[in-house]
């Protein structure tokens, strides 16, 4: 019986105790929707310049966003020197330089983005010919699988490595891509606020 009731007061506990901070979560997203930040001090200057940010956020959302969208292709250009930067730790012991990931990249780049063209042109053929909608987003499912596949083949044919460490590199690279783009976009978000 005692076992019972330790068992059924760890279980209450718990119960309240993640209801506590499913309560806290919620009011840390009413005061970022209200441009709140509390654990912040109030009279710092990065405190000052975050709230002016989410301030105009708020205000001009959907001009943030169509900036945002409109920057993208810039900001993954920008992002491409960072991305070489980690390829250049990724394959430190080669005879790489830095310069050549840089091409290699920029190359990686136009391929998506010729790929991205083709989607979006089969997209449009998808709604005007309707018989056709079915193939097109074949088309596009295929076409977004060969992306990752095209930069592992590419990876392996310029780099030379065994399958598995490009395919361990590539997977690295990656989580790189994707850390360097964030950052990028990040700055990108921040400029644009700061600019409306």
């Amino acid at each position: 019986m005692g076992d019972e009731t330790s068992l059924a007061s760890q279980i209450r506990e718990e119960l309240v105790r993640e209801l506590e901070l499913e309560e806290e979560d919620a009011e840390l997203l009413r005061d970022a929707a209200n441009c709140e930040f509390p654990n912040l001090a109030t009279d710092a200057l990065f405190t000052l310049m975050v709230r002016d940010m989410c301030l105009k956020m708020s205000e001009n959302s959907d001009l943030l966003l169509e900036q945002l969208e409109d920057s993208i292709p810039v900001m993954m250009i920008v992002g491409i020197p960072l991305v070489a930067l980690f390829m250049q730790l990724i394959y430190a012991f080669s005879s790489r330089y830095y310069v050549e990931h840089v091409i290699f990249l920029f190359h990686v780049h136009a391929f998506y983005f010729l790929i991205s063209i083709l989607m979006a042109f089969s997209e449009l053929l998808g709604y005007y010919y309707v018989w056709l909608f079915n193939s097109m987003e074949w088309f596009r499912i295929v076409a977004g699988l060969y992306i990752p596949l095209y930069i592992f083949l590419a990876m392996l044919k310029v780099y030379g490595d065994s399958k598995r460490k490009t395919f361990f590199k590539a997977f690295i690279m990656m989580i790189g891509y994707g850390t360097s783009i964030g950052m990028v976009m990040l700055f990108g978000l921040m400029f644009a606020a700061l600019s409306l």
